[in-house]
């Protein structure tokens, strides 16, 4: 609890973490100190002019070290898991054997070939 005449701090909650904005009376701006949902801590870097830009900058590393990223790529290889079943079960589902396309032809000439091994196929440039 701030004495009587000290600024009292502003608390900020975002994305799971917690931060303090807080007035430095001897430097003249604001500063912050924040927990992420992590367990990350840190403090502002310098004093801010504002409070307003002291809490945008907090709010900026509370998101940055929101979510936990083994969870997210769990997410994302469930997803992945998903999709690949579903395109395995229509494939199983079509009723047909899967058709390709034959090879396509070789070009007779293509302008990156070495002169010997057309001369060698009695292939010609064309003009």
């Amino acid at each position: 609890m701030p004495k009587k005449g000290e600024p009292r701090p502003v608390e900020l909650e975002l994305a799971g973490g917690r931060a303090e904005i807080i007035e430095l009376p001897g430097e003249g701006g604001y500063g912050w100190e924040a927990t992420a949902e992590t367990g990350v801590t840190e403090k502002g870097p310098e004093p801010y002019g504002s409070a307003s830009e002291a809490a945008a900058h907090a709010g900026a590393f509370l998101q940055r070290h929101a979510c936990d990223l083994d969870a997210a790529h769990a997410d994302c290889e469930t997803m992945i898991r998903w999709a690949m079943i579903g395109v395995m079960v229509r494939r199983l589902t079509r009723g047909r054997a899967a058709t390709r396309p034959g090879p396509r032809p070789l070009a007779r000439w293509a302008p990156g070939k070495p002169a010997e091994l057309r001369a060698s196929r009695g292939t010609t440039v064309p003009s």
